[in-house]
């Protein structure tokens, strides 16, 4: 499985494969964990719902998971699958925030 993460927590961008075994090793708050979160985020999102899934990994908003550079927020916040089992199969999937008027937050999934 190939996975692309961007603009979530303190990960401005990340890019690599998963084996069935994963180590991830690096200095306090280098984005380990937060690494770890997106991709649970990802796993429960499309079932449970995406403010469902941030209350139980944050107890917090969208907006809480957006990275922050220089007092901004940074869009989009980004976390795309490739699966790659069936190579006539790949699936992929977006997460991507969307601002509304008069809405707060929220985030969509979009499969391609």
């Amino acid at each position: 499985m190939h996975v692309r993460i961007k603009n979530w927590r303190c990960i401005k961008e990340i890019e690599f494969d998963l084996s069935k075994i994963n180590i991830f090793l690096g200095r306090n708050a280098t984005g380990k964990s937060s690494l770890a979160y997106a991709l649970y985020f990802f796993s429960k999102a499309p079932r449970i719902g995406v403010e469902k899934a941030l209350q139980m990994l944050y107890g917090l908003d969208a907006r809480s998971v957006v990275r922050v550079e220089n007092e901004t927020l940074c869009y989009p916040v980004e976390i795309l699958l490739k699966l790659k089992r069936n190579p006539k199969n790949l699936k992929e999937h977006s997460l991507y925030p969307q601002l509304v008027p008069g809405k707060k937050n929220f985030f969509y999934l979009q499969e391609e």
